[in-house]
């Protein structure tokens, strides 16, 4: 489920330089439509960076300490939050996946992956309502696109994994 999860929203790496302003220079990590992930370049984006190699080599428990990392020197980073959680779907915790996964969508409401990872996973904790939440979220953003913003297709597809986790219910508890 996890490594199905992980490619699902559609995620591009990409290492482009981008301004943020005069105060600090940003490097564009991730890009999911107009949801570039960007790190500040501090002492923590170089493990935000080897996090996301450790999650290329589906190394979730490596990639996870990386991240952790990452939330240590800022925990409301919403794009470490979000790569945690999804390093934490991999190593199949789905409760820790949806706390880090909630602090990512709150920090940034309009990471459409986050809701999208948050949505299924709430549906396989058998949170129904929550997972609605999520897909609300995203009609939400879809209205608003109107199919023609470059998260449309990424949107679409959330929606329909969204639905595809309360068809299939709660995931069993592990005995």
């Amino acid at each position: 489920m996890g490594l199905k999860l992980i490619a699902g929203a559609g995620l591009t790496l990409a290492l482009l330089l981008a301004a943020a302003g005069p105060a600090m220079a940003q490097k564009t990590i991730l890009s999911s439509g107009n949801n570039a992930m960007v790190a500040p370049e501090y002492a923590a984006a170089p493990r935000f960076q080897n996090g996301l190699d450790f999650m290329q080599q589906k190394n979730f428990a490596e990639a996870a300490k990386a991240f952790q990392d990452v939330i240590d020197h800022d925990d409301r980073n919403a794009n470490a939050n979000y790569m945690m959680g999804v390093a934490q779907i991999g190593l199949n915790d789905l409760v820790r996946a949806g706390n880090y996964l909630r602090v990512a969508v709150k920090s940034n409401p309009k990471l459409v992956d986050a809701h999208v990872k948050l949505g299924y996973v709430e549906a396989k904790l058998g949170n129904a309502d929550a997972a609605k939440d999520q897909r609300s979220a995203l009609e939400k953003m879809d209205k608003a696109c109107k199919g023609k913003c470059p998260d449309a297709a990424a949107l679409t597809a959330g929606m329909a994994l969204i639905d595809k986790g309360l068809a299939e219910g709660a995931a069993p508890k592990p005995s």
